[in-house]
């Protein structure tokens, strides 16, 4: 009976959702994400 568990921390004003990432992508970020786009958009 082995259930994995999964805990969440949400702080308020807090959340980054994938909308955030594209619409600002951090340079370091952009180069490590699976999305190659987000390397040229990033400033």
């Amino acid at each position: 009976m082995n259930k994995e568990r999964i805990i969440q921390e949400f702080v308020p004003g807090k959340q980054v959702t994938l909308a955030h990432l594209i619409a600002h992508p951090g340079e370091e970020l952009a180069k490590r994400s699976a999305f190659p786009m987000l390397a040229r958009l990033a400033l």
